[in-house]
């Protein structure tokens, strides 16, 4: 009996001998093993930072000023529906028109919207801003222009104007709509006339060939066409499909865009933006409503997904990405446009690319909230 009760204390004790050493091997076991991991990402980390430069967001004057040195600045976006995007964008473009004398900005929206919008900056409308951008943008997708950003913009530009006797000017550089275009027709020797028939022009080639590589072609005519009227230094809004070197996305090659024909001749500086979580401002169906959407977080080996684990790491919520030409890194990159496709995000909005080629620099912020949709008077 005596020899029972002893083996049953052994074994119950060995047990608890066991499971407290077990214990403490897996403790340090995985205490090793999430070092080995974080040493591996660290270095990974730091071997990527000994090739580029993470600036704070603060060092945004040092890119301005690196900018300012060219007579082309275009200001990105990798949606159509982000409040950061359109602050930093709204900054940038004071500080070029305030310190380094550039005098034209562009909108990714029709010429005609934008020369209405060009008016009100010359006190030519006698209207507040935002009725202004709730009477003058009605169609899909409203909300890109019709913002609060952009009513700050146009006080901005139109406050400018009353003070200084050299000029800013305001203009949509855009040709989609053809309908707006024959409703806008007019005959003066001016500016606006001529661009208005070669638009409507233009539309039959666009529809009869490559839609896109026309459409950025024809951008290109207009910037000419207002460089040969008065002599500018410019500034572009538009998505960074257009305003990066496309030539940098791979398998795309027969693709042009805006970015890529303006740096084949001009001296330009190319800044892209990005998120990787948060919300954004996008409709489901194009002509659709545009709604607050959450943001799918980055797919495993993307420029987004890299930006996060640096950022994290950092404890940083933004960052500036300078990049470095000599780097060859082809990664997948997020583009959403005003259509979001949550659920076949992969087909709809990754392109492989090396960014070190498609842009100057990248403003990433880690979580972005969604653009205002046009309610600007309530």
């Amino acid at each position: 009996m005596k020899t029972q009760i002893n083996k049953t204390i052994n074994k119950t004790r060995n047990k608890r001998i066991n499971k407290t050493r077990n214990k403490r091997i897996n403790k340090t076991r995985n205490k090793r093993i999430n070092k080995r991991i974080n040493k591996t990402r660290n270095k990974r980390i730091n071997k990527t930072k000994k090739n580029t430069q993470y600036l704070p967001m603060n060092h945004i004057n040092k890119i301005v000023y690196k900018a300012s040195k060219k007579d082309y600045v275009l200001l990105g976006e990798s949606t159509h529906g982000t409040r950061e995007f359109y602050n930093t964008r709204l900054n940038i473009t004071k500080r070029l028109i305030n310190n380094y004398k550039f005098n034209t900005v562009f909108l990714e929206t029709e010429w005609s919207l934008g020369y209405k919008l060009n008016k009100y900056i010359h006190s030519k409308l006698k209207i507040n801003a935002e009725t202004l951008l709730e009477e003058t943008f009605v169609k899909f997708p409203k909300w890109m222009t019709c913002n609060k950003y952009i009513v700050k913009l146009l006080d901005f530009m139109k406050k400018y104007n009353t003070k200084n006797t050299r000029k800013v000017y305001l203009y949509g550089i855009d040709c989609q709509d053809v309908e707006l275009a024959k409703a806008n027709v007019c005959s003066e020797p001016d500016l606006n006339c001529p661009i208005v028939t070669e638009i409507i022009k233009n539309y039959e080639i666009m529809k009869q060939s490559n839609y896109w590589n026309a459409r950025d072609s024809f951008w290109l005519k207009i910037i000419k066409r207002v460089a040969k009227y008065r002599k500018s230094k410019f500034i572009l809004w538009a998505h960074n499909s257009h305003i990066g070197d496309v030539t940098a996305n791979i398998r795309q090659q027969y693709k042009i865009n805006i970015g890529y024909l303006l740096k084949k001749i001009y001296n330009v500086y190319l800044m892209g933006f990005s998120t990787a979580i948060g919300e954004v401002t996008a409709a489901k169906t194009w002509g659709g409503k545009g709604e607050t959407m959450l943001i799918n977080p980055p797919i495993k080996n993307s420029f987004e997904a890299e930006f996060n684990e640096v950022a994290k790491h950092n404890n940083r919520k933004s960052f500036i990405y300078v990049c470095n030409k000599n780097l060859n890194t082809i990664k997948y990159f997020r583009y959403i446009g005003v259509i979001y496709n949550k659920a076949n995000e992969m087909a709809s909005h990754y392109v492989k690319t090396n960014i070190n080629k498609e842009f100057d620099v990248i403003f990433f912020f880690r979580k972005t909230r969604a653009l205002d949709n046009c309610n600007l008077n309530n």
